[in-house]
């Protein structure tokens, strides 16, 4: 292959994010419309980590699987308010962060009533002693982690999570693996270091990383592989192409789906890392 050539397809420019777009040709589903049309507010929850979110939890009520909502760092609320219209009658929805925006609460509360919880404190706080913050301990299914993007706060919230989470619930955490937050990597894999086989990677998806008990890795994996796609296409989104190595890495047991902007025609490919290079002539 040309050197050039090589270049481009290495380097290609990715997709704009269209977070920030006029059409919102994807809110196909009743869910969708209503977000866009009550509470679509301010805030650097794009589209593309907004359909992810769309699918899992779909995924999970269509499973059956119920249970608590947290949030760790509100700013204007707008992935807190996608998440809660997920939530059903006797899920609490609990929201974490040292202040928030007055108009949140508001609908919030209006929309909850009293499956609202609003905690105004630093999460290192809470990670003292999570029990005296939060009922229900066990039975979240949905956490997302967007605190401070230290490598000790991601820890911290890392440890509330695990302590909070239910068998079949997932963790998200904002900006896994950006180049411009290496911290929260960092504190991610020091968290999985240090405390082996209480969570693992599910899922990396554009600027957000997945995680969940290691019973429900493969679980949410199957789901993700069957019909991520085509969920997709049902909201008119195809910037998408999802990788995935065919080996169990033996040094630190990472199995991770990885799901990217779209790479030439690409939806779904396999690195074979199995058939090594073909042997030199003698």
């Amino acid at each position: 292959m040309a050197r050039n050539s090589l270049f481009k397809r290495l380097f290609k420019r990715p997709r704009r994010d269209d977070s920030n777009r006029a059409s919102t040709d994807w809110a196909t589903t009743e869910r969708l419309r209503r977000f866009v049309r009550d509470h679509d507010v301010p805030g650097y929850f794009a589209i593309h980590d907004m359909l992810v979110w769309d699918a899992l939890l779909e995924f999970q009520e269509r499973e059956g699987i119920r249970g608590h909502m947290l949030e760790i760092g509100v700013l204007k609320g707008r992935s807190a308010l996608f998440s809660s219209l997920f939530a059903g009658p006797e899920d609490h929805c609990w929201f974490l962060d040292v202040m928030m925006d007055p108009e949140f609460r508001r609908v919030m509360d209006a929309r909850l009533q009293k499956n609202a919880h609003f905690l105004e404190h630093s999460s290192f706080d809470v990670g003292e002693d999570p029990d005296a913050h939060f009922t229900g301990i066990g039975d979240f299914r949905w956490i997302h982690i967007d605190g401070q993007h230290t490598a000790t706060a991601v820890v911290n919230d890392l440890t509330i999570a695990d302590r909070l989470l239910a068998p079949k619930g997932l963790v998200t955490l904002d900006d896994f693996l950006s180049p411009t937050w290496p911290h929260v990597a960092a504190g991610v894999f020091r968290f999985l270091r240090e405390s082996p086989k209480r969570l693992e990677l599910v899922l990396t998806a554009y600027n957000k990383g997945y995680l969940a008990r290691r019973e429900a890795v493969a679980y949410y994996q199957r789901f993700l592989r069957a019909e991520l796609f085509a969920h997709f296409k049902s909201r008119n989104f195809d910037d998408f192409t999802m990788i995935e190595s065919n080996l169990l890495d033996a040094n630190d047991g990472l199995h991770c789906l990885g799901v990217g902007h779209r790479f030439e025609d690409r939806v779904y490919d396999v690195f074979d890392y199995r058939v090594g290079p073909e042997p030199r002539p003698e």
